[in-house]
This record gives C-alpha cells, structure tokens and sequence, in this order.
C-alpha cells in the first residue's frame, strides 16, 4: 500500500511539474508591423552569399539541423527576391555584364539556416509526465544523444519547430574599406508541432523526406527574409550613410590635420534634421510589454518633464497622447523611419563632440635602457639591477595648439551645432544621451555646447542636475 501511494504521489508531482510548464511558457513579443517595400531602385555588385554554418561530419554523432540549401542556390533567390521588390534594380556578380560600372557592392553574410526548436505546445506536460514515469529509461537516452533530445519530446508532439536563418547584409561604397551599412536579420517560419523522433529523424535524412523538407521550408524562409531586407527602412538613407562614413574616416585618419577632422564634421552636421520622437518615445512606442496606455503615460510624463512642467496633467491637451494614438503609432512606419534618423542625429552629434574635444596627449613614449652584459639572474628583483629593468618615461606629448583656421572652424562647428538642435526637442534628447558619455576631458567642450542651449528646460534640468 505504501509503495501504491508514493508511486501515485510522484506521478501528481510530476503532473503538477509538467501543468507549471506549461502555464509558464510564454509567448513571443509582439513586432510591429512591416512597413513598405522600399522601390530604391539600386544598382550593386552582389558576391556570391557568404555561407558560415557549421556542418558536423557523419561520424561526430551529433544532429545536423542544417537546411539543405547551400551558396550559389541562396545567392539567386535573394538576388532575384530583392529586384523583384524593387529595392534593387540590378545586381550583377563580380563576373557578369555590367558589373565593372558599378562601384557598390552588397554582400550578404548567413551565419544560421536550419531547422530549429521555437518553444513547445501543451503537449509538454505529456512529455514531461512520460520522462517522469520512464526516468531510467530517459536518462539514458538523454546520456546517449548528448543530452539533444528526452524520452519525452522524443515521442510526443510537443515541440514547435520552424527554419531559422540569421544573415549579414552589408553595404559597401568605392574609397571605403569598411561598409557603410551593416544590417543583421533573423527570420524565422513556423513548421508546425511534431515530435523529435520525427524532427531529428526528417532532418538528419541525407536522401529522403529531411532533404525535400529542407529545401522546400528553405525557400519560403529566403523569401521572408527578402521581404524583410526590402522593407527595411535603412535602405532608404544610404546616401546619409555614406556621408557619415566618408567623415568618419578623415576623423579616424591620424594623419589628418585638425582643419580636415572640423571640416568633416561640419559636412555631417548638415544631416541633422527635426526629429518626429525623441529616442524616448521610439523606444516606448515600439514596445510591446507595456499596453497602448502605458505607453501614453509614460510618453505624456517624460514629455511634462521635458518642458519644465510638473506633470503630464498640465500638458496642453493638443500635445497629450492618448492609447488609442498610442496604439496606431506602434505599426506606423513613420516611427520606424524615426528611429533610424536618430540613430544617425546620435552618430552625427558624437562625432561633432568628439572633434571639438581637445585631443588626449599622446601617451609617454617608452625608452629601452642599455642592454647590460650577461645573462638575466632568474629572481632580479629592480633593486638588485634596475639598469637591466627599469625604464625611462618621456614625458607626454602635449597636444598642439590649433592654427586660426582651425578655431574659426571649430567656432563654426559649434556654431552650426547650436542652430540644428535650438528649439528642436527631440535632437536635445539625443545630445543629452551624447552627454552622458562625456567624461574627464570631453565634458567641458559638451558643457560649453549644453549652456548654449539651456534656455531649453530639458537641457537646463540636465545641467543642474550634473554640475550638482
């Protein structure tokens, strides 16, 4: 009887474990909406696609998840997907006709193809309940594969799979060795809910079922995720991009002189343009954990905040988001389009920040002392020969001073800086973000940048709060 009732006892505990799996699953996080294809119409070379993944060999014993779709068929999939959307009007090979009068290339990069686990269904609890009951049986199993599968999930339809590819696309322009544009995607398609012995055995079959299987799923999901590069609003600011990219290699460039560094900055400067929403907003609007008002709220009382008023009541009611605006704005492609114009304001007023800060002295070169005869003893301490291990320091290398160009420059920089973000809320914003990162020696060219402009309460704010 004892025996009975601790058998029965186990089996409703591992009932209850199997039930708080299951009601602990959670879902997926909402995305927004796609937005339109982009008709850009552009002209690149387009290599080969780039293929990382990782084949095991037959005899490593372990699963092969890998979707059977390899370079050259991917290559014209996407090619063909991405001038049928229109983002692309032609893209040769480096070999093919007319590839010679292109100088832009695209190179797309996979790191990931392969058919993987999603989650489970409420078959887990089955599963669980199975390993429960057969507890020998599945630590064995789970020992023999390597711990890739159970008894459980082995044998019950409780696991969601689907084809997941995660890819590289990157943008590259003639005179420039990085790219200008590095896009990361991850796109994924449901196959539905089947068992591991079914999954791995389908998957693993280097002749029959898996192989179709694969290739079949294989394309749907190169089709998505073209649909997915074709509507990415970044493909729409190359020309920013590349603007901002050509500036920050004269930047970088330590040949420079500080006249090309100011002049450069100064051209990027020019692609600030008002923002819809500061990064605050994006940020909140596009997130799907908090309810469209929750969102409102916390919209409504960073903006009370940031002109100076005492709290999202005392917002004219024109300027008070509601949930019902809050919640159309979350699929509306203008958002997304701000967020990518904010992205670069960031890059651009960093870069600006950057160039006005003086230049850190150059660390002390070190001089090698004379070589002293004879081998070094195996425990000489520096005491006992600081000849042989002591080194002189030069002194650090003071900066020069900047020649009367190069502060009229400077002058207009911030100059022209001011006038971008005078009045312009959401800019502030992401200078205040900019500031944050402003520390030792950089913080007082940002603070000379923030005083001009702390007739804004936001900036003001910030200034009492970090000169306190």
């Amino acid at each position: 009887m004892r025996i009975k009732a601790a058998v029965k006892f186990a089996g409703l505990i591992v009932l209850a474990l199997a039930l708080a799996a299951g009601c602990a699953t959670s879902q997926q996080a909402e995305a927004p909406a796609p937005g339109p294809q982009i008709k850009a119409g552009l002209k690149a070379v387009m290599p080969p696609v780039e293929d990382l993944r990782y084949w095991p060999a037959s005899d490593e014993g372990v699963i092969n998840p890998n979707v059977h779709v390899f370079a050259p068929r991917m290559t014209s999939v996407i090619k063909s997907g991405l001038i049928r959307s229109g983002l692309f009007a032609s893209l040769p090979g480096p070999k093919e006709k007319g590839a010679a009068r292109l100088s832009d290339k695209l190179q797309v990069t996979v790191n990931q193809f392969a058919i993987s686990k999603l989650g489970s269904n409420p078959w887990i609890m089955g599963a669980y309940l199975v390993d429960g009951l057969l507890l020998p049986i599945y630590a064995v199993a789970n020992l023999g594969t390597k711990g890739q599968m159970d008894m459980g999930t082995y044998l019950l339809p409780s696991s969601k799979v689907g084809t997941t590819i995660n890819a590289d696309v990157d943008w590259y322009v003639k005179g420039l060795k990085k790219p200008i544009l590095k896009r990361a995607y991850q796109v994924q398609v449901k196959l539905g809910s089947i068992s591991e012995r079914k999954l791995w055995g389908s998957v693993s079959d280097q002749t029959g079922f898996g192989v179709e299987m694969g290739k079949a799923e294989g394309i749907k999901v190169l089709d998505k995720l073209v649909d997915a590069i074709s509507r990415d609003p970044n493909w729409s600011y190359l020309n920013q991009y590349e603007r901002l990219a050509r500036a920050q290699a004269v930047i970088d460039d330590e040949k420079a002189a500080p006249e090309a560094k100011l002049q450069a900055a100064l051209g990027a400067v020019a692609l600030l343009k008002p923002l819809k929403y500061s990064p605050f907003e994006i940020k909140n609007l596009l997130d799907s954990a908090l309810t469209p008002s929750a969102r409102a709220g916390v919209i409504n009382e960073q903006l009370a905040r940031d002109m100076g008023l005492s709290g999202a009541s005392a917002l004219p009611a024109k300027q008070r988001m509601d949930a019902k605006q809050a919640k159309a704005l979350f699929d509306d492609p203008a958002v997304q389009r701000a967020q990518v114009e904010a992205d670069i304001a960031s890059r651009v007023i960093g870069m600006a920040l950057t160039v006005l800060a003086p230049p850190a002295p150059k660390p002390a070169k070190m001089i090698k002392p004379a070589k002293v005869p004879g081998p070094p003893l195996p425990y000489q301490t520096q005491t006992e020969q600081p000849q042989a291990q002591a080194k002189a320091e030069a002194p650090a290398a003071k900066p020069a001073p900047l020649s009367p160009k190069a502060q009229r420059l400077a002058e207009d920089l911030r100059d022209a800086l001011t006038a971008a973000l005078k009045g312009q809320r959401q800019l502030q914003a992401v200078l205040l973000s900019q500031a944050d990162k402003s520390i030792g020696g950089a913080w007082p060219t940002t603070k000379a940048v923030l005083l001009r402009l702390q007739a804004s309460p936001q900036v003001k704010s910030y200034l009492a709060r970090r000169t306190s």
